[in-house]
């Protein structure tokens, strides 16, 4: 009974994907699409998926230096392959990916799920430092120009608008 739920439901997945895509092309010219199929640069596409690999393998390597200080020893293919799943669970659903990678490591590793969602969050409030300390040091490095763009498209029309006085 176990088995025959599990091809049901792999089944019901397979037809919901299935019309997805039709809905998502069901309008396309297929013989456009394969002309462009024909032209595009696969260069580029390789180099750009290889990227994204190593990025997602970067990002499982420091999920584990997470886990590893809560006792838990986790290979880094499992960790690979369950931030793999989240990328793709966020696809469907935006920031399930977070808690689907979760649930698969508690699933294969028996890690309990409050810890890793807890390794999330910090993870999480990692990246928001780290892209705040960006954001400052782009805002000191391009201070100048951003006078001069808020002088340019701020004040100088407000002024105008405001006073009814044109300035140049």
């Amino acid at each position: 009974m176990k088995k025959f739920t599990g091809v049901l439901r792999f089944l019901l997945f397979i037809f919901i994907g299935a019309g997805l895509f039709w809905l998502a092309f069901r309008n396309l010219n297929l013989s456009k699409m394969v002309d462009q199929f024909k032209s595009a640069h696969y260069s580029f596409i390789f180099i750009g998926l290889a990227v994204g690999l190593i990025s997602h393998f970067f990002r499982a390597l420091r999920w584990n230096l997470l886990i590893k200080p809560l006792g838990f020893n986790v290979p880094a293919k499992n960790s690979f392959i369950a931030v793999l799943i989240g990328y793709m669970v966020n696809f469907a659903i935006p920031r399930m990916g977070e808690v689907s990678r979760c649930v698969i490591l508690n699933r294969s590793e028996k890690i309990p799920l409050n810890k890793l969602i807890g390794t999330v969050v910090i993870e999480r409030i990692f990246d928001s430092f780290c892209l705040l300390l960006i954001i400052i040091i782009t805002f000191i490095a391009e201070y100048q120009r951003l006078k001069e763009l808020i002088y340019k498209y701020l004040y100088t029309p407000f002024l105008t608008h405001s006073s009814g006085i044109d300035i140049k």
